[in-house]
């Protein structure tokens, strides 16, 4: 499984370079930390690539957006707060995998 996490530091044309880095690395989960650009043209963008990414709720976690491969109500959300969130995403082999998504302050 490919993860991505990147601090896009409010970056609002950063859409193109993400494209480019998700389909090239066939990343499975992307968050990305500070992202203000648009979404949905991220998303409508890569499927016109046959790349199909689902965005995940956010809850606490205001900081990072999560992308995946997995349908959403499969992720099961575990602790979150403004700095941090938890997820237990779908695995292809093993069963599942918790990750923490973490934006550390300055």
């Amino acid at each position: 499984m490919n993860y991505l996490f990147w601090n896009t530091y409010n970056n609002k044309n950063i859409n193109p370079i993400l494209k480019k880095i998700i389909k090239e690395y066939k990343c499975d989960v992307v968050a990305l930390a500070e992202y203000k650009a648009d979404d949905e043209e991220l998303l409508k963008d890569l499927q016109k690539d046959g790349i199909n990414l689902y965005k995940v709720k956010q809850i606490a976690c205001k900081r990072i957006h999560l992308f995946t491969k997995y349908i959403p109500e499969k992720i099961n959300h575990l602790p979150d707060s403004t700095r941090y969130t938890i997820k237990e995403i779908p695995h292809d082999t093993l069963r599942s995998t918790i990750i923490a998504f973490i934006h550390l302050p300055s």
